[in-house]
């Protein structure tokens, strides 16, 4: 019985090694579990294309899938790093309002938390924000989050993939999935290009699509009965600090549309981030062949100088530095106002042993444990 888990980002890496975790190689329910990226890195895309942020969940509706995941996820997280003596940082966050209006926004942010069974949430007023943050314009105050935290991704995934292997899982870079479909004996076929060149077949009882911004494209070839819903891409643009860092905590506007406003990151090593904005892409699947520009528009400087001056008047402009980009891939059902996690399995879409995994953008790094567990109960 082989499982095919498609994509080496950290949902694909959290899949196999939840399946494989309480296995042995001589005795598994997964005897033959294979992971195949197509990078020649684990991780490129939108795992490591991101704030690197531990995310408390009190931005999401309630019961929706980003809310339920990211609670869950941030717990099994934080234990993982403990156990596994990853670096991480519980430096804490603020959502700031520059301005008085936005003080029942932060209110609402709060109830939505309460909501959430998110832990560690405290309202702050303007004039102990001044007291603690007094280069920080917050008119309106800010909502403490203490229990957000940063952490190193990349070792955590590199974790990962050395649990997956120790326990008798197979990682192959650089093979790239160029077509699936569905064989008569409740099989599937996989055909795969290896290093750009040898293709070959390779069939399996279990199919896992983590393919992260590819996702929406594997969708509905293999006789799913699927939901409707939209499918859209932002890119998210970092610039950094040349200089010291004005706070030891994150800080962040009030959400925008599409994200969560240009806010202030750091990481385990003090350096300054701000960023993503939104810049709309695209509003169509992006095909398994299609590459991603990752480029930064230097035009977008100006906007960020304005986002940021809106909460930091004495921001120094000449001290803002080009980082990276990347791409989120944002998915509503069409019953929803708002992109969530969507989670395609068997019971939702009558294929046995298929498993879509589409939208998985912010809170998705926290989450990934918790969407592991999920994929495990989705295939018994």
């Amino acid at each position: 019985c082989r499982t095919l888990i498609i994509g080496g980002g950290v949902i694909g890496l959290s899949i196999a090694r939840q399946l494989l975790l309480k296995s042995s190689p001589s005795h598994s329910k997964y005897p033959e579990l294979i992971l195949i990226e197509r990078e020649d890195t684990l991780g490129t895309h939108m795992s490591s294309r991101n704030s690197e942020v531990i995310h408390a969940g009190f931005y999401y509706p309630e019961n929706s899938n980003k809310a339920v995941f990211c609670v869950r996820g941030r717990h099994l997280l934080v234990s993982y790093l403990k156990e596994h003596r990853i670096p991480f940082n519980p430096c804490g966050k603020w959502v700031i309002a520059p301005e008085i209006t936005g003080r029942e926004r932060l209110e609402s942010l709060y109830l939505q938390g309460q909501l959430n069974d998110v832990e560690g949430l405290t309202l702050l007023t303007a004039s102990e924000v001044k007291a603690q943050e007094p280069w920080l314009r917050a008119d309106g105050g800010a909502l403490s989050s203490s229990v957000t935290t940063i952490f190193d991704s990349h070792m955590f995934m590199r974790s990962l993939e050395a649990e997956i292997k120790l326990r008798g899982g197979t990682i192959c870079c650089q093979h790239e999935l160029v077509s699936l479909s569905h064989l008569n004996d409740q099989r599937f076929q996989a055909d795969i290009t290896a290093a750009g060149e040898q293709t070959f077949s390779l069939t399996a009882e279990r199919v896992i699509n983590a393919t992260g911004c590819w996702s929406p494209s594997w969708v509905g070839s293999l006789g799913e009965n699927l939901p409707r819903y939209e499918v859209k891409y932002a890119l998210g643009r970092y610039w950094s600090l040349k200089g010291t860092a004005p706070t030891q905590r994150l800080i962040y506007p009030l959400p925008m549309a599409g994200g969560l406003g240009i806010h202030i990151t750091l990481d385990l090593q003090g350096r300054v981030r701000f960023g993503p904005d939104v810049d709309w892409r695209k509003d169509e699947a992006l095909q398994w062949n299609e590459t991603i520009d990752y480029s930064i528009d230097h035009q977008s400087k100006a906007d960020f100088i304005k986002g940021i001056q809106s909460y930091w008047p004495k921001l120094d402009p000449s001290k803002l530095l080009p980082d990276y980009a990347g791409l989120r891939v944002k998915v509503t059902p069409l019953e929803h106002s708002e992109p969530d996690f969507t989670l395609l399995g068997p019971q939702e879409h009558g294929v046995e042993g298929l498993i879509h995994l589409l939208g998985i953008e912010s809170p998705g790094l926290t989450s990934a444990l918790a969407i592991a567990e999920w994929v495990e109960h989705a295939l018994d």
